[in-house]
């Protein structure tokens, strides 16, 4: 069972009230989504029978724009990095 669904790292991701995150895989490999337009959520697929109805994956991108798909069971943990206010 992955540490987040697909709900809950589409919620991480939204713009409004945006905090940069790090997603850790269960490999140990980090991802920094310093900005939402860093990760991308897959839209809810029309579910024909016998499928998967949420997509088991997100797409990270670097600051290269290189894409990575991060599959939700391999999520370890999600770390949140501190404000920069001040």
């Amino acid at each position: 069972m992955p540490i987040m669904n697909r709900a809950e790292i589409a919620q991480l991701a939204e713009p409004e009230g945006f905090k940069p995150f790090v997603i850790v895989t269960s490999s140990g490999t980090r991802y920094s989504i310093d900005h939402p337009d860093y990760i991308d959520i897959p839209p809810l697929p029309q579910v024909e029978q016998g499928e998967e109805a949420d997509p088991s994956y997100v797409t990270v991108y670097n600051r290269s724009s290189v894409a990575r798909f991060i599959v939700l069971e391999n999520i370890a943990s999600i770390e949140f990095k501190p404000s920069r206010t001040g």
